[in-house]
């Protein structure tokens, strides 16, 4: 009887075996025997992978789990490629992306800055390179050098590119030049041409002859150095007779650009009408077409220079 009692307690030969269900292991097509896994790495994101059997999907997922965990508590554990890469690395894909992109003159400008940068940082890893090392490595140069904020920034956007085509080819995760700011540019320096030189003749010559409208732009732009933005931009508001000089409002807090007005603008153009300062203030060019713009900026200009030689 108690042979019946075990043999009755014993689940029958012929039953289907229970799979228990795991969190993170799945079929996609039922009973197909090809498992994968589903999970979420360090970077937050979910990934699925294909691993075959059941058994090896168990083991898969394990092996996921643990990097995830190591790179979350021990990150300096994980070794990949990207942490043998150089900066020297980094500045060869650099120059390749310069010429394929931007030319010859652009990659042979890139040597010329690669020239000094590589002596300091070639034989770094790339991901041991951080913003601060740039900045000071720009400072010290800066100083040792007297470079210009132009050149300045020239050298930071290089950084900039090579850290950029790196992100780009996935070899490094982040662009440590990304976030440092430019330099303010103050470059200027004074540079006209004058009544004397052959240049000046022959300029307002051929405009004469060819394209007379545009004569006033090149009297404007001569004697006063303000480029056809400034020019085509004036309002009333923005000239001084008491001065004589014109003052282009700048943007982004940088300094306002003034102009001095000389008495030659007047030399080869018509003078009428009377000072505008009582009517149509605050009248602003706008470019277009020949005709539209030059008729209604022409009026502008024999307007104040009438006003300039009657002042």
């Amino acid at each position: 009887m108690g042979k019946n009692n075990v043999s009755a307690a014993e689940p029958p030969e012929d039953s289907a075996k229970v799979v228990v269900r795991e969190r993170g292991i799945f079929e996609k097509v039922k009973s197909s025997g090809k498992w994968w896994i589903r999970y979420t790495g360090a970077d937050g994101k979910r990934h699925q992978e294909t691993a075959g059997r059941r058994s090896d999907a168990i083991d898969l997922l394990a092996k996921r789990l643990h990097e995830k965990l190591l790179k979350r508590k021990l990150p300096e554990k994980i070794r990949t490629d990207k942490d043998k890469i150089t900066f020297e690395d980094l500045a060869k894909d650099a120059l390749l992306h310069s010429r394929e992109e931007n030319g010859d003159r652009a990659e042979h400008q890139l040597e010329i800055k690669l020239h000094f940068i590589g002596p300091d940082f070639n034989h770094r890893l790339a991901r041991e390179i951080i913003k601060q090392d740039i900045v000071k490595w720009l400072l010290d140069q800066t100083v040792k050098r007297k470079w210009t904020p132009a050149t300045r920034n020239r050298y930071q956007a290089a950084f900039s590119l090579i850290f950029r085509v790196g992100v780009d080819n996935q070899k490094i995760d982040l662009n440590p030049a990304a976030r440092i700011k430019r330099k303010d540019e103050d470059n200027e320096h004074i540079r006209y041409l004058k009544r004397e030189e052959k240049e000046y003749e022959r300029l307002n010559a051929v405009i004469r002859e060819f394209w007379p409208h545009y004569l006033p732009a090149f009297l404007i732009s001569i004697h006063t150095g303000m480029r056809s933005s400034a020019q085509f931009g004036l309002t009333w508001r923005d000239v001084s007779l008491e001065r004589r000089q014109t003052t282009r409002k700048k943007t982004s807090g940088k300094k306002d650009m003034c102009f001095s007005i000389q008495r030659e603008i007047g030399c080869s153009m018509p003078a009428t009408g009377s000072n505008p300062r009582s009517k149509r203030r605050g009248l602003k060019t706008t470019p277009g077409t020949a005709t539209g713009t030059l008729s209604r900026l022409g009026w502008l200009w024999r307007e104040w220079i009438s006003a300039l030689l009657h002042n």
